[in-house]
């Protein structure tokens, strides 16, 4: 009984390490003891995290059964030439995900009271960042209508953001501008376009919550994880530790789809193949 004692409290002191500053995450980075307050640059551990991604990267792309696999989607390339083709439609999602580029978004809502009467949640603190996880946008916005629930302990807005902030019509279109004919990364990202009052179109939107191998299966079915249980298992990274920001949310799902990019596109190249043909 003594021992089984002493494994129980070997067990709690291991899961009270768990996202420490300094303790070391899967994607070999130490995890950061939360992410960087609103307007800070990336702390050195985003950053580290991102060479790590990337050099992983490389290293499965330079490989000899990648190296050849490529030589033969470069033969395949030509438009019209093996249509239907898998790897064939795979280079060809892949150039125009290249040609587009890809950003990320996320955004913290407040609840409001529109002039309808009508109470919902929309955007008030909005981030977007581009492929390599720089800064495009980092907007508080106003709605039109009277705030009633701020969500001050997960959205982080409070009553002085939003006192000068650009209404939130503005920022919809400066969004707009940022994600056209773009890839646009995020998690449970449909919230996100309703609180921003506009959609974007289905084939170039990558949500991380709706991704099968980041999901979790009971019985066959398939629920949605967290996005801060999945940055600190699948990339090791502390986020969301108390208030939220709305950067480094869309920073982590932006690393997710990072990690799981090759495999997510083939299966939507062999998906677009098939109904093509």
């Amino acid at each position: 009984m003594a021992d089984l004692g002493k494994k129980k409290k070997h067990k709690k002191k291991r899961k009270r390490r768990v996202g420490k500053e300094g303790d070391q995450g899967s994607a070999g980075v130490a995890v950061p003891k939360g992410p960087p307050k609103r307007g800070q640059q990336v702390s050195l551990n985003w950053a580290n995290l991102k060479r790590a991604l990337d050099a992983e990267k490389a290293e499965r792309l330079s490989s000899p059964a990648a190296l050849d696999d490529r030589s033969k989607r470069r033969r395949l390339m030509a438009p019209g030439k093996a249509k239907g083709d898998t790897a064939a439609a795979l280079l060809w999602e892949e150039t125009l995900g290249a040609a587009r580029g890809v950003v990320a978004l996320d955004c913290e809502m407040v609840t409001a009271m529109g002039s309808d009467r009508v109470v919902k949640e929309v955007a008030a603190w909005v981030g977007v960042v581009d492929n390599k996880g720089d800064v495009l946008l980092d907007s508080f916005a106003r709605p039109e209508g009277r705030v009633v629930d701020f969500r001050t302990p997960y959205s982080g807005v409070r009553p002085h953001n939003l006192k000068n902030a650009p209404l939130l019509e503005t920022v919809q279109k400066k969004v707009q501008q940022l994600i056209q004919g773009r890839l646009v990364v995020g998690h449970a990202v449909s919230n996100d376009f309703r609180a921003l009052g506009f959609d974007h179109p289905r084939e170039d939107v990558r949500d991380t919550s709706r991704y099968r191998p980041l999901m979790r299966s009971a019985g066959g079915i398939f629920e949605t994880v967290s996005l801060k249980k999945l940055a600190l298992s699948e990339l090791g990274m502390s986020i969301q530790e108390g208030e939220h920001n709305p950067v480094e949310d869309a920073r982590a799902a932006l690393y997710l789809y990072h990690k799981h990019r090759d495999a997510w596109e083939q299966e939507l190249a062999v998906k677009k193949a098939k109904m093509a043909g």
